[in-house]
């Protein structure tokens, strides 16, 4: 048994999985459990493939065509390739989600409506 100085611990879990969430990611796809009223439809029809969702640290941003919001990220679990959370909006109204890192995708499930539903995540710029 040594007497030297002991490594720094690593960063946990959930640490982990906020670096590896933290930039900016483009929706790809989305697929709704339900089916969505025709505003938002329309609205997810123009946003795909457009709408950046930037993560940092316990905040995010969205933006497209139709969207400009701010809100609060709260990671519940993380632990490898796999998270669950919640994203609130400026009003504080809640999105659970979970979520699975693959391959340099994000593979999202949102379990509230109207936004029930799965998808995918891409790093901007790839």
């Amino acid at each position: 048994m040594g007497c030297g100085p002991q490594p720094a611990p690593g960063p946990t879990g959930q640490a982990r999985v906020l670096q590896r969430m933290s930039g900016t990611w483009r929706v790809q796809s989305f697929t709704p459990e339900d089916r969505l009223e025709a505003p938002l439809q329309s609205l997810l029809d123009i946003e795909l493939g457009q709408l950046t969702i930037t993560f940092s640290a316990d905040s995010y941003t969205a933006r497209g065509p139709g969207v400009d919001v701010t809100g609060r990220f709260k990671l519940d679990s993380g632990e490898g390739d796999l998270l669950s959370g919640a994203l609130y909006d400026s009003t504080g109204v809640g999105y659970r989600i979970s979520a699975a890192f693959e391959d340099g995708v994000l593979k999202f499930r949102s379990y509230d409506s109207p936004w029930r539903g799965s998808g995918t995540l891409l790093r901007a710029g790839n």
